[in-house]
């Protein structure tokens, strides 16, 4: 009937990889929201601002969210990206 198909090893159809995020350990935060910041590796970061390519999103009373790549991850402090 002239109908296409996607082969099974299309890449439309294939599982996306696992991204490997950078080493980043949050050791502190100041305030919330978008004037907050956070020391992500020693370094003070605010929400829009980047360190190795991750950027972060959002500051609140729990911790911060932050996205690489598409993917994103909540980190509380102490915690690490690893």
């Amino acid at each position: 009937t002239g109908a296409s198909t996607l082969p099974i090893d299309s890449p439309a159809i294939a599982s996306p990889k696992k991204v490997k995020w950078p080493s980043l350990t949050l050791t502190g935060k100041l305030g919330k929201g978008p004037r907050g910041a956070a020391m992500l590796n020693g370094q003070i970061v605010g929400v829009n601002e980047s360190i190795d390519e991750v950027k972060v999103l959002t500051i609140d009373t729990q911790g911060v969210q932050l996205e690489y790549l598409g993917e994103t991850k909540f980190l509380k402090v102490g915690n690490s990206t690893d």
